[in-house]
């Protein structure tokens, strides 16, 4: 297989513009961020998420939508304005919930991507997100 073939291209639309790279990390769980994220060092310590333990800073997060109330956007900012935000965010579905965390951080997001995200990207994958254009290049992790 040639490094050509382990690309794979969504296209969906951009929400907040921008371009980012890195490592994937994913959950097939919504997320919630008022109790369930450490601003401090931007690990999810929600107690039953899959994802407990692991940090979001500096990785192209990935998830469905988010869970909880308007607070998720007023912690998600002050994980952003303590650098420990991700590199940008892939969710299928926007809900008003991250919209605001979102906008406020200016963190590349892109939504409603042809393919769902969560099924083909996985954690460790290298991700290219350009939101300006609306495409996600994913580049499959090595075995």
């Amino acid at each position: 297989m040639t490094r050509e073939a382990e690309k794979i291209i969504l296209r969906g639309r951009g929400v907040v513009g921008g371009k980012a790279e890195g490592e994937a990390l994913v959950t097939r769980e919504r997320v919630s961020c008022w109790g369930a994220l450490d601003a401090e060092t931007g690990t999810i310590i929600e107690r039953r998420h899959e994802l407990r333990g692991k940090s979001i800073k500096g990785k192209i997060f990935v998830f469905p939508s988010g869970k909880g109330s308007s607070g998720w956007g007023a912690i998600f900012y002050e994980n952003y304005m303590k650098g420990n935000a991700p590199l940008a965010i892939i969710n299928q579905r926007l809900d008003t919930v991250v919209a605001n965390g979102v906008i406020a951080s200016k963190v590349p997001t892109i939504i409603e991507l042809d393919k769902d995200p969560v099924r083909v990207i996985e954690t460790g994958d290298w991700v290219r997100v350009d939101a300006d254009q609306g495409i996600v290049e994913v580049r499959k992790k090595k075995g």
